[in-house]
């Protein structure tokens, strides 16, 4: 089994309720377009959360995508699916920055 976790950072003027409950939903949404993913968790920080600790040596992100594939390759072939490519298409204009990471599990 695979497992792919993004966390995503939203640009600040789009850190309203409005725009991550849509990045929210998109995210819940991609089971239901991606067939291949078996799990899927979705977390949101809370609006109360500062965006970076203190001292400003940790950046806190917004939201959190972590699912699993039965295989590598569904893994790998997840990127250019079109569920994937729609969510991006949709998503995108509010992201500052995304990181992932791939994982056997």
């Amino acid at each position: 089994m695979m497992r792919h976790v993004s966390v995503f950072r939203l640009k600040p003027e789009c850190r309203t309720p409005e725009i991550i409950a849509q990045v929210e939903q998109a995210l819940r949404d991609l089971p239901n377009r991606v067939l291949a993913i078996t799990a899927c968790e979705i977390g949101v920080k809370p609006a109360a959360m500062p965006a970076e600790s203190p001292d400003g040596h940790v950046q806190f992100y917004d939201l959190i995508q972590i699912i699993d594939f039965a295989t590598p390759e569904d893994c790998a072939a997840y990127p250019a699916t079109e569920g994937h490519q729609t969510f991006l298409e949709s998503t995108s204009q509010y992201m500052e920055q995304v990181i992932a990471i791939d994982y056997p599990v």
